[in-house]
């Protein structure tokens, strides 16, 4: 597995999980008295009634973990998804013009880089290889 194979092999199980999460969201919103509500009981808990029955969070409304919690939506995840598949396809493309002309495109270098960045995020995943740490 290159690294590119692998970067895009963590893309497409990311991609998925976002995909996945965004119908079921769409799903429950479109089932027949699926109305949510958010209450806030106290500074530190959030009540929410929906078709599963209640679920109490116990976070501040403001807190930083439900600002980091929206701001992995699934839209903006695929988002982020679609600009990482940017940037590894600017990587192969500059790869590819190297090798038709043997000459290496000045952005090989710093697209390897950033590469490398990418693979990294995952380096607990089995398929990681160590050689492709930056």
């Amino acid at each position: 597995m290159t690294i590119v194979e692998f970067i895009n092999a963590r893309l497409d199980e990311e991609e998925r999980v976002a995909k996945d999460a965004a119908s079921s969201l769409v799903s429950l919103a479109d089932q027949e008295g699926a109305a949510e509500t958010w209450e806030a009981d106290t500074d530190s808990v959030v009540t929410m009634t929906g078709v599963s029955g209640m679920t109490r969070l116990f976070v501040d409304a403001e807190s930083d973990v439900t600002t980091h919690i929206a701001r992995h939506d699934p839209a903006r995840v695929l988002r982020e998804i679609a600009a990482k598949r940017a940037i590894v396809q600017e990587y192969t493309d500059a790869v590819d013009l190297w090798e038709r002309e043997s000459e290496a495109p000045d952005s090989v270098g710093a697209l390897e880089a950033v590469i490398r960045l990418l693979a990294a995020v995952h380096a607990d995943h089995p398929d990681y290889r160590q050689e492709w740490a930056p």
